[in-house]
């Protein structure tokens, strides 16, 4: 079967904050050139999209907090976002691989980011496609952003080009974000590691796992569902 993941939250435990509220903190203590003004704008962002005010307009604001930022920033807090992953998670990604599911992840995010982290953690090598928003580059350091996947749609839209097909993608996700392909796809399954977000798809008819191990025998209980309709 096809798996289709998000970043933040799903495939990255968020303690406390997620990938690009991590980057902001490391843009926030370690840029030397960031003014009070500066420093006071890359803290509001970051609460308010803590606590989800800003919707589509965080990644305006995102961009101009980081414009300038070296690139070379992208892989140190790639490395540190890496130890989140645990060996567990590494080994279950290394299992699905080995045992032919394609993989592919699909996040509103940032691709420089997941793609950093995912090489750190070594896990890369599992995954077919690794799709997100880009930073465009300048002389080592981030002047805007490519927009893929700006809005949850988007990500639906991407999974179809790949050519996935509903009855046979696992999608797996955590938040709002997700919901466009998770109603898409026949297996939507939504991972809650602190069991705090289930009231959040009540009533959507999701699976829901705590850890990312536990997609195993989901697979294999999806796989024998998809059988017994082949042969009726």
């Amino acid at each position: 079967m096809n798996i289709v993941w998000d970043f933040d939250g799903t495939v990255l435990p968020m303690t406390p904050y997620d990938s690009e509220q991590t980057l902001l903190y490391y843009h926030l203590k370690n840029g030397g050139g960031n003014s009070l003004f500066r420093k006071f704008f890359i803290r509001a962002i970051m609460y308010a999209d803590m606590k989800g005010w800003l919707g589509h307009l965080f990644k305006p604001m995102y961009i101009r907090a980081l414009k300038g930022l070296e690139i070379d920033a992208i892989d140190i807090v790639a490395r540190g976002l890496a130890e989140r992953i645990s060996e567990e998670d590494i080994e279950t990604f290394r299992w699905l691989h080995l045992q032919g599911h394609e993989m592919v992840l699909v996040s509103c995010g940032t691709l420089d980011l997941s793609r950093a982290t995912f090489r750190a953690a070594g896990i890369d090598k599992y995954f077919r496609q690794i799709i997100a928003n880009s930073f465009t580059v300048r002389e080592g350091r981030v002047i805007s952003m490519e927009f893929r996947t700006l809005y949850p749609e988007d990500k639906l839209s991407m999974v179809k080009k790949i050519g996935y097909k509903r009855e046979n993608t696992i999608v797996v996700g955590d938040g709002p974000t997700d919901i466009p392909l998770l109603e898409w796809s026949k297996y939507p399954v939504v991972i809650d590691r602190n069991r705090r977000r289930v009231g959040y798809f009540r009533g959507r008819g999701y699976r829901t796992i705590s850890r990312i191990a536990d997609i195993l025998p989901l697979i294999r209980e999806f796989e024998l569902e998809n059988l017994g309709e082949v042969r009726k």
